[in-house]
């Protein structure tokens, strides 16, 4: 069992917006067990993989109803009287391939989580698409937005954690194509790499990129030029001049240098 969404680090951090561990997980040894997490947080029962188990039931008393949206399960008119208004202070959204952890307070507005899912149920099934997958996952991609993560604006991972302040591109329909989504699907990428075809350092913060530019241009139909300010033609151009003009050395092949090569 495990008490929180999320268990990124922050004890290497400098400046703290909270604890931090804010998890508690503990093993499920006895009939009855009674857990708790000074920080609260959703409750998770954790499987090792492959496991099956025939007939369980779990009993969960004294604990409070989070706002839970399941896409196909869930319908927006419940959704709006009654379920985003439950008291947890977390939130989930759980469409076909990909699980959203939120503070309550993004979701008490949301009208139409169903937009929501169809908007994340097509850049996922591009996901799967360019990464050779089923269009159905295995396993859920997971993102989950807290107030401080433990490194950069957002990291990979499961969960892939992103900042708070991120929140509002991922529930926006329409900030899909007007908006910068490049750095959620640059992490849902990050996922997607395989060793075999990576060459690191160089490609670790590169091949990543391939998954923003083929769900922006065949999913979102948004050009990669307009997808993001390094994508522009002109820097493309200059960077695979500036390559050649300083002996292509191997050093400086990485990032946008490198996803030059995987463009072609």
């Amino acid at each position: 069992l495990q008490i929180g969404c999320q268990t990124d680090y922050l004890g290497e951090a400098d400046h703290l917006k909270c604890v931090p561990v804010v998890h508690m997980q503990c093993a499920l040894d006895s009939d009855i067990l009674q857990v708790w997490n000074l920080w609260g947080g959703l409750l998770y029962l954790i499987a090792p993989p492959k496991s099956k188990v025939n007939g369980l039931e779990v009993v969960v008393q004294t604990a409070i109803k989070t706002p839970y949206y399941k896409s196909g399960q869930t319908s927006v008119t419940d959704w709006v009287n009654d379920i985003r208004n439950a008291a947890a202070p977390w939130a989930e959204l759980e469409f076909e391939n990909i699980i959203i952890t939120l503070h309550s307070d993004f979701i008490r507005k949301l009208d139409r989580p169903d937009e929501v899912t169809a908007v994340w149920d097509s850049i996922m099934k591009g996901v799967a698409d360019l990464a050779a997958k089923p269009a159905k996952f295995s396993r859920k991609e997971r993102f989950v937005a807290d107030v401080q993560i433990s490194h950069g604006s957002m990291h990979s991972g499961y969960p892939i954690m992103i900042h708070s302040t991120s929140v509002p591109e991922l529930l926006n329909p329409k900030a899909a194509l007007t908006q910068d989504i490049w750095r959620a699907v640059h992490e849902l990428g990050h996922n997607q790499q395989c060793s075999p075809w990576e060459f690191p350092p160089h490609t670790t913060e590169s091949t990543c990129n391939l998954w923003s530019v083929y769900v922006h241009e065949e999913v979102l139909g948004v050009n990669r030029a307009k997808a993001h300010p390094d994508m522009t033609p002109e820097k493309r151009k200059r960077r695979a001049e500036n390559y050649v003009k300083g002996g292509r050395n191997l050093d400086n092949w990485r990032v946008w240098t490198a996803l030059e090569t995987y463009m072609q």
